[in-house]
C-alpha cells in the first residue's frame, strides 16, 4: 500500500535546492505505507504529531494539510539540518519500521501470498534517515508556500 501527496497549487518550478521524489512528478511526493508510518513516528515523537498535528490528516481519503500545518512539519524537521538524529529517536523509528514489516510478513503468509520486494529491515543509518527527514521537511516547506497538499493513494484517487 503506498500513498502520494500532491501540492494543492503546484509552482512553475521548485527551486534548486529540492530534488523532487520523481523527476517525472515534481508535485508529488510518493511513500509506501511502511515509509509514512515512519515519518509519522519521527513527527509524533517530535511533537508535531498530535500536539497539533493528528495522524488521521495523513490518512484521510481526500484529506489536505494545510499550509499552516506544513510549515510546522518543516520547522520541526529543519533542526535536523544541524543535529544528528538522537539515538533514542533512530531506535524508537528502527522498531516502528520493523515492527510494521513483521505485521505485514505475518498478513501476506496468511493470505498464502509470496512477496518477493518491499518487506526489508530497516534500511536507514543515522545519516541517510536525517536527509529523509529534512526532504520531508523540505516538500513541506514548499507546500506550506503552495496552499498546503492533498493525501491521495498510489493509483491517483483520493481513496485509501
Amino acid at each position: 500500500m503506498s500513498t502520494t501527496f500532491q501540492l494543492v497549487n503546484p509552482p512553475a518550478s521548485l527551486p534548486d535546492w529540492y530534488p523532487p521524489v520523481d523527476a517525472e512528478r515534481p508535485n508529488e511526493y510518493p511513500l509506501r505505507f511502511v515509509e509514512l508510518d515512519m515519518l509519522i513516528g519521527a513527527m509524533t515523537a517530535i511533537g508535531v504529531v498530535d500536539g497539533h498535528i493528528s495522524e488521521s490528516d495523513f490518512i484521510a481519503p481526500g484529506a489536505r494539510i494545510e499550509p499552516e500545518k506544513c510549515q510546522l512539519i518543516s520547522r520541526a524537521l529543519r533542526r535536523f539540518a544541524t543535529e544528528e538524529i538522537p539515538s533514542d529517536l533512530f531506535s524508537t523509528l528502527e522498531r516502528r519500521w520493523n515492527a510494521v514489516q513483521v505485521r505485514f510478513r505475518s498478513e501476506v503468509a496468511a493470505r498464502g501470498e509470496v512477496v518477493i520486494s518491499g518487506l526489508e529491515s530497516f534500511p536507514y543509518d543515522n545519516k541517510a534517515l536525517r536527509r529523509v527527514l529534512l526532504h520531508w521537511g523540505a516538500f513541506n516547506a514548499i507546500a506550506a508556500d503552495n496552499s498546503g497538499y492533498r493525501v491521495r493513494d498510489s493509483d491517483g484517487t483520493k481513496k485509501f
